[in-house]
């Protein structure tokens, strides 16, 4: 229903003005539903039918968002990867990544930025989400059989999962358990350089650009490593933690902060991005890994690394491993692991 209104709207606006309108869709949905709300893409859904039911979420995403409401016209040539994305019906790994990136990105916050730089957002959002690929060469970089070991000592670490149990219950009751045995790890190629990974249905999904981008520069061997795998960690629990809230909610298309819209007796409170809070519960604070390289107090890092990856119940210092931090009211609130220019610090 949405996406075929987006096709016509596209349609008419390449053969007449080349201006494409949001508000055109908005109002021609409302004549359809007008109730205003957004579209569920049930978690239980096989992965074929999760990129076809959440093409309709990410249409009606983009058209609640309030940036794209404040200004809604774009140029169709900007929009031409995500009408042919919209036609073809062709399912592949790769596409469904993008389709689960896609719904993220549509629901995601921008209130911290001006409108241009928002817009640029979703400039670089509409322009590259088809350059994900997910048929990664494992061979073609030397560090990724070690993260996915790391990955299988997180998914089978009782210390790291009950954390994120913990946060989720109190975020939501529900007696339903997660599974992390289910949990599969997809590395991705793409060009939006910024997005370090987000999450579908029981599986986590990383960007192989800034890992290369990371280990390409020119520090000390091991302190690259032991980075590294620090960041990965930070990385995975903040995207499992996502996975198991939208789980629990039974819809894929669910994201902090927005719980307190859900008419959903069980959700015990709002959280304002339910990544950041786990890496605050884990760490003790949200940590710039890529820019605490610079100062990394080796030897105790190393050690805290080794002590995680034993499921020894440890905790971090931050003063003796010399790691910087994000204030954590400054961080963005999206739905992945993504790094606006304005809060992080970028090699």
């Amino acid at each position: 229903m949405a996406v075929e209104s987006f096709k016509r709207i596209f349609d008419e606006a390449k053969d007449s003005t080349k201006i494409f309108s949001f508000d055109s869709l908005r109002h021609s949905l409302n004549l359809i539903t007008p109730k205003k709300e957004k579209y569920p893409t049930t978690y239980q859904l096989d992965d074929v039918n999760i990129f076809y039911e959440s093409k309709e979420s990410i249409i009606r995403n983009l058209c609640l968002h309030p940036i794209l409401i404040q200004k809604p016209n774009f140029n169709v040539s900007f929009l031409q990867n995500l009408y042919d994305f919209m036609q073809d019906m062709s399912y592949s790994e790769s596409k469904l990544a993008q389709c689960l990136y896609l719904l993220h990105a549509s629901k995601s916050d921008f209130s911290s930025l001006d409108l241009t730089s928002a817009l640029n957002e979703f400039n670089n959002i509409f322009l590259n989400f088809n350059s994900i690929e997910t048929n990664v060469e494992h061979k073609e970089y030397n560090f990724l059989k070690d993260l996915e070991y790391i990955f299988e000592k997180i998914l089978k670490s009782s210390n790291i999962t009950k954390i994120i149990d913990n946060l989720i219950n109190e975020i939501i009751f529900k007696k339903t358990k997660f599974d992390y045995n289910k949990v599969r790890l997809v590395f991705f190629k793409s060009r939006i350089v910024d997005l370090d990974g987000f999450s579908g249905k029981n599986t986590v999904y990383v960007n192989t650009k800034p890992l290369v981008n990371f280990n390409q520069l020119n520090i000390d061997q091991e302190i690259k490593e032991i980075t590294l795998k620090l960041n990965f960690i930070s990385l995975v629990i903040h995207e499992l933690s996502h996975v198991v809230l939208r789980f629990k909610l039974n819809d894929l298309n669910i994201s902090s902060p927005f719980l307190s819209e859900i008419n959903d007796e069980s959700i015990e409170k709002n959280v304002d991005e339910c990544g950041y809070e786990i890496e605050k519960r884990f760490f003790k604070h949200v940590i710039n890994w890529p820019a605490s390289a610079c100062y990394l107090n080796l030897a105790y890092c190393k050690q805290y690394l080794e002590k995680l990856l034993r499921n020894e119940d440890v905790e971090i210092d931050i003063e003796k491993g010399r790691l910087l931090t994000v204030p954590f009211e400054s961080l963005p609130k999206m739905a992945f692991s993504y790094h606006l220019r304005r809060h992080f610090f970028h090699f």
